[in-house]
Parts: C-alpha cells; structure tokens; sequence
C-alpha cells in the first residue's frame, strides 16, 4: 500500500502575525492523523521556498510567500539540489480539493497492492 505522508507548515499571514489556522481547523474539523506534521514557520521560510522553486507565481525579485496550496510528488520522489516534478499542485486547497482527490486516486491505484485493488481515499 502507498505510504502517504504530509507535512503542514502553519505561518502567520495576517497583516497582524496570527495564523490562518488553516492547519489547525483542518486538525479540529478531521481529527489528529499521524501521517500528518504540522509546524509552525515563524518566517514563512518553506512558503517563500515553494514560490521560488515549485510554484514560481511571482517575478523573481519578489518575496512571495506561497500559502494555502499543495504540492503532491510521487512516493520515490528525491529532494536533491532542486525540487523533483509534483506530480499536481494546487491552491486554494478548497478550490482544488476535488483536483487532490484525483490526483491522489490516480497515484493510489498506479502504486496500491495487487495493480490498485484499494484506489480510494475513503
């Protein structure tokens, strides 16, 4: 069965420091999910990383911060001096939620026991 994993970096995006609490009512609304990490990323060092070498949605003379998106890469993927290729991304999560889902049931029954014989999230 595929391992998945996922980690949750939670920064302040507010103009007055406090979180977004996106990972924090995600926590509440689904329950605690060991294959889950949730940080706190006081510089929003890993979002300023994502948007300068994965998502690339700014000029690069920007400092942008990427928040509230994903990034999906495949369970052999190697994190060398660049990023490997993600497999999707997506942001807002909400509004690519049901993007995820497939992409995450495309790479569950490609690597899932027995050719995919448990290809869903549920």
């Amino acid at each position: 069965m595929l391992g998945l994993r996922g980690l949750v970096p939670d920064a302040p995006q507010r103009s007055d420091g406090q979180s977004t609490c996106v990972s924090r009512s995600a926590h509440v609304r689904f329950g605690p999910d060991s294959r889950v990490s949730h940080f706190w990323d006081e510089a929003r060092s890993i979002g300023r990383w994502f948007e300068r070498h994965v998502t690339r949605l700014g000029e690069p003379d920007e400092d942008r911060v990427e928040w509230d998106a994903y990034c999906l890469y495949e369970p052999d993927a190697l994190w060398m001096s660049e990023a490997p290729v993600a497999v999707s991304w997506g942001r807002t999560i909400v509004e690519t939620s049901d993007q995820l889902t497939e992409a995450l049931d495309r790479m569950l029954a490609s690597n899932g026991p027995a050719g995919g014989a448990e290809s869903s999230l549920d």
